[in-house]
């Protein structure tokens, strides 16, 4: 699949769960804008993606989980996920995984 330069989506009671890993991203920045009410936001990106959180929260967090190793370089000139919008009563939470890594046990229990 691919992911154009600008996406928006808009949810009521739901949470949105975007996994890029196997997506082509079209452009060297994607503007992805979220608005959610009563909603949590999960972005997991391949390593190597670089995501800027310019998001508003209201009554909730942002969580970042970085790969086992450590974190996960900024490689000059790799792709930029710029998330952009609200979210009021929801979460933002921000998993690095290689395509195709599951996600274990006690980190979906923890982080959801």
């Amino acid at each position: 699949m691919q992911l154009r330069e600008r996406e928006g989506y808009s949810l009521v009671f739901g949470d949105l769960d975007l996994d890029l890993r196997e997506m082509t991203l079209t452009a060297s920045t994607t503007v992805l804008q979220a608005n959610l009410i009563f909603g949590d936001v999960k972005l997991t990106v391949p390593p190597g993606v670089q995501v800027v959180n310019q998001m508003k929260l209201t009554f909730g967090d942002v969580k970042v989980s970085q790969r086992e190793g450590g974190a996960t370089p900024n490689y000059p000139g790799a792709p930029t996920v710029v998330l952009t919008g609200r979210t009021m009563f929801g979460d933002l939470r921000v998993r690095v995984a290689e395509p195709g890594e599951k996600q274990g046990f006690w980190n979906w229990l923890i982080e959801g």
